[in-house]
């Protein structure tokens, strides 16, 4: 009995830009609210204007404080002076897709601690949100992305780049920023972006190595090949194989003729004509998947895989070797794996 040694060679077929993209963890901090109550304090009998007092807080009652005698400019110990004003709400908040990677970056004009004036200081913050809802109610406190910040003086040009969008959709993005007390800005201005489709796809190898097998036998793949929807839009896929040096793929073996099949499922399938079908058998056409296509009993299959999430197949493979051969020569075999949106 003759003995062949088979490789399978993979194959990407991209229809579209592959996305390939590292994901950027951003620290989130939860929320922490104080109550201050604000008092006002006249200073009786002084010469100074309205503008020119002092506002200060405390965080129960002014101990009975009413009156200050005139040119007295600071109150009593336990009284310090208050920051009572927010940033300003972010006006020019913009957005542009990379077209290769479906990644938005976002840029702005960094407010002030207080207004337009005074750099942030430590303890400040960043929240940004994003929706494909346009009519998304916007709350500081329901937010995707939290980044602190620090010494960033006014007017300064900040940027932050969103990675994780479904394509082919519409976002809507908004951004706070507070200071170290904190107080909140307002809502910023809106900024719009189309994030364009990307399809793509890979393998976790590119050979997978059958070695050495008798004419007439069967054998199932024993590594688990993975195929990962790369792209941002949800993906169908279709495979072919092709001939060897001096095979050619049948719907059964023959003379020098072979048969593999493929399946998608979360184990190892059995090697046997129950588990495996007529349907997941190879031709050098590309054929599409379907939940009975290219799957053992639908647990997982090729159809309407997800980005992002749950964007993960297990790949196998069964080969039948031909019923008698005219080489003992290795031969290799391309599986050729291509996506779709849908």
């Amino acid at each position: 009995m003759k003995k062949i040694k088979i490789f399978i060679l993979f194959l990407l077929l991209f229809l579209g830009v592959e996305l390939r993209a590292e994901t950027i963890s951003i620290p989130v901090k939860s929320s922490d609210s104080k109550e201050i109550i604000m008092e006002v304090f006249d200073i009786a009998g002084s010469s100074m204007t309205a503008t020119d007092k002092e506002l200060y807080y405390s965080q129960g009652e002014p101990g009975g404080i009413t009156t200050l005698s005139a040119g007295v400019t600071g109150l009593e110990a336990g009284y310090p002076f208050c920051d009572i004003f927010p940033p300003a709400a972010i006006t020019d908040l913009d957005g542009e897709c990379n077209s290769d990677t479906g990644e938005v970056t976002l840029s702005w004009s960094t407010p002030g601690d207080d207004g337009w004036a005074n750099t942030l200081p430590s303890g400040s913050e960043y929240r940004i949100d994003y929706s494909t809802d346009s009519a998304k109610q916007w709350d500081k406190d329901d937010y995707e992305v939290s980044i602190p910040t620090s010494g960033v003086a006014p007017y300064t040009d900040v940027s932050h780049t969103i990675t994780g969008l479904t394509g082919d959709s519409t976002w809507y993005f908004r951004i706070w920023t507070c200071d170290e007390v904190p107080l909140w800005s307002g809502l910023s201005n809106g900024a719009t972006v189309w994030v364009n489709p990307i399809i793509g796809v890979s393998i976790s190898t590119d050979t997978y190595n059958f070695g050495e097998l008798t004419g007439n036998s069967s054998a199932v793949s024993t590594a688990n090949i993975t195929v990962k929807n790369d792209g941002n839009v949800t993906e169908t896929y279709s495979i072919k194989c092709s001939s060897s040096t001096s095979w050619t793929p049948d719907s059964s073996p023959g003379i020098d003729k072979f048969t593999l099949q493929t399946a998608f499922h979360p184990t190892q399938p059995n090697n046997d004509d129950i588990s495996w079908k007529a349907e997941d058998v190879l031709t050098e056409s590309l054929q599409q998947c379907t939940t009975a296509v290219f799957s053992i009993n639908n647990s997982q299959n090729g159809v309407n895989v997800p980005a992002f999430q749950s964007n993960i197949r297990d790949f196998w493979l069964r080969i039948k070797t031909p019923l008698s051969t005219s080489t003992t020569t290795q031969q290799s075999i391309k599986v050729t794996i291509s996506a779709e949106k849908g």
